[in-house]
């Protein structure tokens, strides 16, 4: 079996320690209450049981250890610790709707878990299904989606479980799911789980959305009406603003998490894990984050939404200097309002998969896409031409992490995608687009030429 699946069932393939004497804990079995993928396991030295994560997902570099008995949640890093503390001692057992689509007999069956709470870590997820069919088409792969991910899942899966699950419900412990992916797998005398890597090197991205991406080989011949699609997001720590308070003050909070964090590793160093719920301060700085990132998504001024259209309105006309035939259009989640008669507004509201497909299409005809680093930026840079990303200054750390490269050259790669500090200018930016838009023909002929002499 390929190193990048682990077995499911009926014993799991993975190696944890207790957090509490460092004996190598006895797998028993496993669960699947969501989002999560857990190993149940027991010491048989400290006669304690734990849930430990799979080495899936994000689990591959931050794998949580939660004691059954306490609910304690111990980590080595900040993110998931909390949540999955917080779902366990409210579990669920909410039935949801749970739709089953067979389209052959699975014999080898590897599920691949793209539940989550974050847009972005499922759509991200759902592409490892083209690594399991391609590499090993004699195993039988089981993509579990929420909805909204369901007209993305590729031909030639085994099967697709849709289980409506919101997002805002991400990481919920649900036992009533836990059950019925038990009851569903238990039948097969053996069964395996996609490794799920968090980002995905490339991939085809028409076999997903059935879309065909800008064909850089035609770029001069579209120049006479080149388009360009500006990719909205309203959330004060992703807007495109030249001055961010917000960011500095996230940051400020981030480092002062941090360094409690590293003094309770300090403090305990004996133990060989830090065991964060035992720190009062890491917890009250947790959750100042959280009620502060809440409070400010309220309090979100006009000023900053009035901002970013200014700066966005300012670029599309500097472009529009150098190329008066040039289509404009802007996507994203937001209240419709108005723009220059010549910008298409096909933000919305509310979003549904047609929207999506509609998107998709309007990327996929732009030789240049322009947005705010984050999950709104995957199927835009999979499908555009080029794109230049915009980085918040707390962003950089995650660099590329919502970039779609196809296969290619690097030097290829290096010129069509961009990112930019969000406290660039409009003419900078404007600038980046025309030179990408004059030069991309030359540089396309000369690089392809360069290979194919080698």
């Amino acid at each position: 079996m390929d190193n990048a699946y682990i077995k499911l069932h009926p014993i799991p393939d993975v190696k944890q320690r207790c957090p509490f004497c460092g004996l190598g804990l006895r797998v028993i079995g496993w669960c699947m209450p969501g989002m999560w993928t857990m190993a149940d396991m027991r010491c048989d030295k400290c006669t304690q049981s734990f849930w430990g994560d799979l080495p899936v997902g994000h689990a591959l570099y931050a794998p949580l250890i939660l004691e059954q008995t306490s609910g304690d949640v111990f980590s080595r890093t900040v993110g998931l610790d909390i949540p999955l503390r917080d779902s366990y001692a409210n579990p669920s057992s909410e039935k949801v709707a749970f739709t089953v689509e067979e389209f052959r007999l699975a014999k080898k069956p590897v599920l691949l878990n793209c539940l989550d709470f974050l847009y972005g870590h499922s759509l991200l997820k759902l592409l490892n299904a083209q690594g399991v069919m391609d590499a090993h088409p004699y195993l039988d792969l089981i993509v579990l989606v929420p909805p909204m991910l369901r007209w993305m899942v590729p031909d030639g899966v085994a099967a697709i479980w849709t289980i409506a699950l919101p997002l805002r419900r991400g990481t919920e412990w649900n036992t009533w799911i836990g059950a019925e992916i038990s009851r569903r797998i238990t039948p097969y005398q053996e069964a395996w789980i996609s490794v799920a890597y968090p980002h995905h090197p490339c991939c085809d991205i028409s076999r997903f959305t059935k879309q065909r991406p800008f064909p850089r080989n035609e770029w001069p011949l579209r120049l006479n009406s080149p388009r360009i699609t500006f990719v909205w997001r309203e959330e004060s720590s992703r807007m495109w603003v030249r001055s961010n308070r917000f960011s500095w003050h996230w940051n400020v909070l981030k480092e002062q998490l941090h360094r409690c964090i590293r003094n309770t590793e300090t403090s305990t160093k004996e133990d060989g894990v830090a065991k964060l719920s035992a720190n009062h301060e890491v917890h009250y700085l947790q959750r100042l984050m959280r009620i502060y990132f809440k409070l400010r998504r309220i309090t979100l001024t006009r000023w900053e939404i009035w901002r970013q259209r200014q700066q966005m309105i300012r670029t599309f006309r500097l472009i529009r200097q150098k190329f008066p035939a040039a289509r404009f259009s802007v996507v994203g989640f937001a209240k419709p309002e108005s723009l220059p008669h010549w910008i298409e507004d096909l933000r919305v509201s509310r979003m549904d998969n047609a929207t999506e497909r509609i998107w998709c299409l309007a990327y996929a005809d732009s030789h240049v896409v322009i947005g705010t680093h984050g999950s709104n930026m995957i199927l835009p840079t999979a499908h555009a031409g080029s794109a230049i990303i915009l980085m918040p200054a707390d962003r950089w750390g995650v660099f590329l992490q919502d970039t779609l490269v196809d296969a290619m050259d690097p030097r290829d790669a290096l010129f069509h995608y961009r990112s930019l500090p969000c406290s660039v200018a409009p003419e900078d930016v404007a600038n980046n687009v025309v030179f990408l838009l004059n030069h991309q023909p030359y540089f396309w002929a000369t690089n392809h030429a360069r290979r194919l002499n080698r």
